[in-house]
């Protein structure tokens, strides 16, 4: 599996106490195509070649850390995910006959 990723992180560190990190992150899944082959020829198997469904992850976040004291501190903060999906890479549509059904692409 191929793995695509872009990210980018700001930090502002201007507010006396606070320290604030915010940014974005994407990652793109990109699956190696597969392949289904028979062991040998007694095999019951049917062979197939094709591709997987990719994938897309995208998230935003902000985080903000306190300092109350010296020694303690208080972090809180929020992040968004989306993950997508854009569909199959064959679609397969079933069409009824009157003698049966018949599978196309």
């Amino acid at each position: 599996m191929k793995n695509l990723k872009v990210k980018e992180d700001v930090l502002l560190t201007g507010m006396p106490g606070h320290t604030i990190n915010a940014g974005f992150e994407v990652n793109a899944y990109i699956p190696l195509d597969e392949t289904l082959k028979p062991y040998n020829t007694e095999s019951t198997a049917i062979p197939y070649d094709g591709a997987k469904d990719r994938g897309t992850e995208a998230a935003i976040y902000l985080n903000d850390q306190f300092d109350i004291t010296e020694r303690l501190s208080l972090a809180a903060g929020i992040r968004i995910i989306n993950y997508f999906q854009p569909g199959p890479a064959t679609v397969y549509q079933v069409i009824k006959t009157a003698t049966g059904a018949t599978l196309t692409m």
